[in-house]
C-alpha cells in the first residue's frame, strides 16, 4: 500500500484567519462594527447585487456548462426547455437568499438595536426564525456556490479538426 501524502488546506487556512481577524476586528471596535452590519443591511444596494449576481450566475451556467443536469428532477423543462429550468431555478435560489437575508436583518435589528421589526412573536419565535434562516441562507448560499464553482473550473474542450 502506498502512503497518502498530506497537503495543507490553504482554503481552510485562509478562512479561519480571515475570520480570526474578522472576530478581532469585531471585538476590538464593537460599536463601529454593528453601525457598519447595519447600513450593509439596510442598503437596498446589498439585496439587489446578491439577487443579480445570484440570476446571473445561473444564465451564465446555461450557455457555458457542457452538463447542463444541474436540477436531477427538472419541473419546468418538459413545458418551457431546459434554460427556463435553470433561470427560474436561479431566480428562485436568489429570490430565497434576499428573503432569508431580509429575516434575518429583521432579526438583527430587533435584538441588537432593539427597533420592534416582528411585533406579535416571542422570543422563541424570533430564534427559532433565525435559526430556520440561517440554515436556510446557508444552503442556498453554498448552491450557488456550487453553480459557480462548476462555471468556473469548467472542462477545456478539443477543438474539432
Amino acid at each position: 500500500m502506498g502512503k497518502t501524502k498530506k497537503v495543507r488546506n490553504k482554503k481552510a487556512i485562509g478562512a479561519f484567519f480571515g475570520l480570526l481577524g474578522l472576530a478581532v476586528i469585531m471585538y476590538s471596535f464593537p460599536e463601529d462594527s454593528k453601525k457598519i452590519f447595519r447600513i450593509i443591511l439596510e442598503a437596498k444596494i446589498t439585496f439587489f447585487l446578491i439577487w443579480i449576481i445570484t440570476v446571473i450566475i445561473f444564465v451564465l451556467y446555461f450557455f457555458f456548462c457542457k452538463d447542463k443536469n444541474y436540477n436531477l428532477k427538472p419541473m419546468i423543462t418538459p413545458f418551457l426547455g431546459h434554460f427556463w429550468d435553470i433561470v427560474i431555478g436561479g431566480i428562485g435560489i436568489a429570490t430565497g437568499i434576499t428573503s432569508a437575508l431580509t429575516l434575518l436583518k429583521g432579526f438583527y435589528l430587533q435584538k441588537v438595536f432593539g427597533i420592534v421589526y416582528f411585533k406579535e412573536f416571542d422570543n422563541i419565535d424570533h430564534w427559532t426564525i433565525f435559526l430556520t434562516m440561517s440554515v436556510l441562507m446557508y444552503y442556498l448560499v453554498m448552491r450557488v456556490a456550487n453553480v459557480a464553482k462548476e462555471l468556473y473550473w469548467t472542462e477545456q474542450m478539443n477543438e474539432i479538426e
